[in-house]
């Protein structure tokens, strides 16, 4: 059978530097997105090239980003982790955990590069955030 799970119960944690690192959930997350992940296409084309087709040679891995969304909390300390990080241009360990069946947790460290709020007339405040990922993602 498929380990096939809908998002209820992912975690974002975020670590707190130390160690042994604690990690803390940041509450309130309605989404969670990672994308862009990429294998940058080097050109290695010479002159000797007969076909007039380019040839390419992997080159460098982008670890992707990022994007939270959720209902803000000005009380949660994950909420105000996000805004520090990102004013002191911190890069800070995450850990993304998925639920049972899969129940994989990837550690990954990021760079807060946007940090956005939103509060409509009749409804939630809410918050989104985008994050570098910076090195290389590890999976539990």
């Amino acid at each position: 059978m498929a380990n096939i799970i809908i998002g209820l119960g992912v975690a974002l944690r975020r670590g707190d530097g130390g160690g042994p690192e604690v990690f803390t959930k940041i509450a309130s997350l309605t989404a969670v997105n990672w994308g862009g992940r990429a294998l940058e296409a080097v050109d290695s084309t010479t002159m000797d090239v007969t076909d007039s087709y380019r040839t390419f040679i992997g080159g460098l891995l982008n670890g992707g980003q990022l994007s939270i969304e959720g209902v803000y909390d000005e009380a949660d300390a994950g909420h105000a982790g996000l805004q520090t990080d990102m004013d002191a241009k911190t890069v800070r360990n995450f850990e993304l955990a998925l639920p049972a069946p899969v129940s994989k947790t990837f550690t990954i460290a990021a760079l807060i590069t946007s940090l956005d709020k939103n509060a409509p007339l009749d409804g939630l405040v809410t918050f989104s955030a985008t994050m570098q990922v910076s090195g290389k993602p590890t999976v539990a």
